[in-house]
């Protein structure tokens, strides 16, 4: 028995009338796009057609599909698209690995999704238990490092505008609702700033990285997990100093996971920008959202990470129509950014790490994208000490806007 968590907008999938592009009917067969990781290959082991067919019917999706193609192969799910007859027509079917079992507890597997979908900022999710959801399929390209450092800053600026009405959900939203407590909550003033999430991924991954049998007939961790655990607390220790903005985040914003559909975009707005995998969606540092989207290992574009910022400030509720303090809030926001670098690269390395331990057949694909992010992390985390260049510059752009307050509040006074 899997148990099917309350969906606020429940669609009958029977009845669930769709309104995306089709293509013409295919075999039934599975298309594969590339070579997949054991993980997937585990799962066709066990027939993957009948685990697919099985879950679908879980969601009330009884009919025979026209076609199931495998629309990635990628490092933690099984992502398919699935075809169904007229009335149901395209959705996406994500069945969840065991490396997402690890990370998340079974009512956060899918949450995200559902909040983004219910907000116009995401697929609409259809149905989601523990063990996988459907949401619908969305038209379009996903985009590259190249979209978001290559040429003009209006794909950029796209996604500010999205990504600002993402972290303007109200923060209540970032975790499932627990059970009504006896006891009223404690005042505003009382209430502490709410933990990222991305503590609670690193804990679960850090702890399953400890529990590997040193006698294991295994090659030894590229990383040992006692220097990764101080690294998680050192930066642990120094977010917490920083005390950024909590916001309900993506939480894995790289530009794969934005799609853009450029026939619903050609008025120029955002309409055509739809993030997709909220499976690390939550609480998160704001900076740590604006920061991935523009991390590269190769050169990135300082311009138009400055008018992706802009545009995102601008889209803001309340954003500011003073120049000045326009300017300020400009300034903190991209110190901010810059402060969330290392624990990009950190959570990042230690994914793989963790990956690696639970797959070792897939080190040799895996540990140079270990590798890299361990080191950038390495290079980074400085950054944000006491004499770090990025913690200097949220110190600077910090104290220019309380300055600016104060004078304001003189001058009414």
């Amino acid at each position: 028995y899997v148990a099917s968590y309350d969906v606020r907008h429940p669609v009958s999938l029977a009845q669930h009338h769709g309104h995306l592009p089709r293509r013409a009917a295919l075999n039934l067969d599975v298309r594969r796009r590339a070579a997949a990781p054991a993980c997937i290959a585990n799962l066709r082991s066990q027939s993957h057609e009948e685990t697919l067919l099985h879950f679908l019917k879980e969601a009330g999706m009884t009919a025979k599909p026209e076609a199931i193609e495998e629309m990635s192969a990628g490092f933690c799910n099984w992502v398919y698209r699935v075809d169904m007859p007229a009335l149901v027509g395209s959705v996406v079917v994500k069945l969840f690995s065991p490396l997402a079992k690890l990370r998340l507890t079974p009512p956060l597997r899918g949450f995200g999704d559902e909040v983004a979908g219910e907000r116009g900022l995401g697929p609409q999710l259809l149905f989601r238990n523990a063990e996988g959801l459907i949401c619908d399929f969305v038209p379009g390209d996903t985009l590259t490092e190249a979209h978001i450092h290559g040429g003009t800053a209006t794909v950029p600026r796209r996604i500010a505008t999205r990504l600002a009405a993402l972290h303007s959900v109200d923060l209540e939203h970032a975790t499932p609702p627990q059970p009504e407590q006896a006891a009223a909550p404690p005042p505003a003033e009382q209430q502490q700033q709410q933990p990222a999430i991305v503590w609670d991924f690193l804990e679960s991954m850090v702890a399953h990285l400890e529990s590997a049998d040193p006698s294991a007939d295994a090659p030894p961790p590229l990383v040992d997990a006692a220097t990764v655990r101080r690294e998680v607390a050192r930066m642990r220790a120094r977010f917490d100093a920083l005390e950024l903005p909590v916001v309900v985040g993506h939480g894995d914003l790289k530009p794969s996971n934005v799609m853009m559909d450029e026939a619903a975009s050609s008025d120029g707005g955002d309409g055509g920008v739809c993030f997709i995998d909220f499976e690390l969606a939550g609480a998160h540092y704001r900076g740590y959202d604006l920061f991935k989207l523009f991390r590269t290992a190769g050169e990135m574009s300082t311009d138009n990470m400055g008018a992706f910022l802009a545009q995102y400030l601008a889209s803001l509720p309340g954003a500011p129509a003073c120049d000045e303090r326009r300017g300020l809030m400009l300034a903190e926001l991209q110190a901010e950014s810059l402060c969330s670098e290392p624990l990009t690269w950190l959570e990042a390395a230690v994914f793989f790490l963790f990956a690696i331990r639970e797959y070792p057949t897939e080190e040799a694909r895996w540990a140079p994208l270990a590798k890299q992010r361990w080191a950038a992390y390495l290079a980074s985390a400085a950054t944000v000490e006491a004499d770090g260049t990025a913690l200097q510059a949220l110190e600077t752009a910090r104290g220019a806007r309380r300055t600016f307050e104060a004078r304001e509040a003189a001058a009414s006074a």
